[in-house]
């Protein structure tokens, strides 16, 4: 299970070396966010600007996505109205990853998002987690793996928390 989770988050991390947007998909539950911020942590050296997330889990407006997204970078946009423009602006030529986390419900905005900032910086990585595609511009996708559980009859506990499934409780 290790082994595949090592394997895993080297492929994700060579997925963004090779494109500009990636989004991570599957089901609920399955460990997209997970995977996604331990990728991030590991490629914290590889960008000069950092690492940032921006969850948007608890939006309940799409509109919001943009405001979201600037306040997660710390960017002090003038005139208090944010959008990708102005994010990407406001970012100039940084080299930073922007996770991108939980964005199912807002799915427009975020490719809206994803697109314009990655169409003005060629330096910027984006990794999104989502139960669907984003469908934006130059998107990869990487479908997560179901996590593994423990085998039907299986009564051994130790055996059992070997299994990412249990693991997750």
């Amino acid at each position: 299970v290790e082994r595949l989770a090592q394997l895993t988050r080297r492929d994700v991390a060579d997925l963004l070396a090779a494109h500009r947007i990636v989004t991570l998909t599957g089901a609920g539950g399955i460990g997209k966010t997970r995977l996604g911020l331990e990728v991030a942590r590991q490629l914290l050296p590889d960008f000069a600007d950092g690492v940032w997330l921006a969850e948007l889990a608890s939006l309940s407006d799409a509109d919001l996505v943009a405001d979201a997204v600037a306040a997660a970078l710390g960017l002090e946009l003038a005139g208090g109205v944010a959008s990708p423009d102005r994010v990407a602006r406001a970012l100039g030529p940084k080299q930073l990853l922007l996770v991108l986390d939980n964005c199912e419900h807002v799915i427009d905005r975020a490719a809206c998002m994803a697109e314009g900032l990655a169409r003005a910086n060629p330096k910027l990585r984006i990794m999104a987690t989502s139960r669907e595609p984003l469908r934006a511009e130059g998107e990869y996708l990487f479908r997560v793996p179901p996590l593994d559980v423990p085998a039907e009859d299986a009564r051994d506990p130790e055996d059992m928390l070997r299994h990412g499934a249990v693991q997750l409780f």
